[in-house]
């Protein structure tokens, strides 16, 4: 999922955000950062430099660039229309937790919401490479970084990890593969199927040792006075 935030009015250029980074100001989770130079294969015209924070790697990477500059020299009409693109690339669980939240909100409400995505992954603070972590994190921030972001204030994604049970496994079972188990027992027979759930069993590993324990142990809640 690809979040993208245009500077349409120019507050903050490439220039000042390399600036930030050099003097130790970018306040991150990111443990990678490199800038990469682009141009046109036609006339070789520089389109501007990437800067990437984060890898490709991880749930979550940042890239900005001059979207306007990008599309000026395509000659694109429309180039006019954006600018300094502030691009959040989320993955995986980050993905999936942000549309879930998108999906909550009036439209009205995003760019709050996605700034406030933005601002935990990276900060631009009054700070330097030398100073302690707990620090940069409470210095103030850049005042252009402040003005960009509208005071808008940071938030989390919670990634809740849900826990799959027993009746899960049946479910999935009769959406998924109730077909082809079918097709299995009319080839195979019965004994087919017996001796490939007696082999699944040696398959199982503490997940599945403890969903049979809590299927077990399920018994009704007792209210105990002391």
């Amino acid at each position: 999922m690809d979040v993208v935030l245009d500077d349409r009015t120019g507050q903050v250029s490439i220039a000042q955000v390399k600036q930030a980074v050099d003097a130790g100001q970018a306040v991150t989770r990111s443990q990678k950062f490199k800038i990469v130079a682009g141009s046109s294969l036609r006339d070789g015209a520089s389109t501007g430099d990437t800067l990437y924070f984060g890898s490709r790697e991880s749930q979550t990477m940042l890239r900005v660039y001059d979207k306007r500059l990008e599309l000026d020299q395509k000659g694109r009409d429309e180039a006019k229309d954006y600018g300094v693109r502030w691009e959040l690339e989320l993955k995986q669980d980050r993905a999936q937790a942000c549309a879930k939240a998108l999906l909550t909100l009036p439209p009205e409400d995003w760019r709050e919401f996605l700034v406030g995505v933005l601002r935990p992954y990276v900060d631009f603070r009054e700070t330097s490479r030398e100073d302690e972590p707990w620090g940069k994190y409470r210095a103030p921030l850049l005042p252009w970084w402040e003005s960009l972001t509208e005071g808008f204030k940071r938030c989390r994604l919670v990634l809740e990890k849900v826990k799959q049970t027993i009746d899960d496994v049946c479910q999935w079972l009769a959406d998924s593969v109730s077909a082809m188990l079918a097709l299995a027992y009319f080839h195979r027979g019965e004994q087919y199927l017996q001796q490939l759930i007696y082999t699944g069993t040696k398959k199982w590993n503490g997940k599945h040792v403890g969903m049979m324990h809590e299927t077990r142990n399920q018994r009704p809640y007792v209210l105990r006075h002391t």
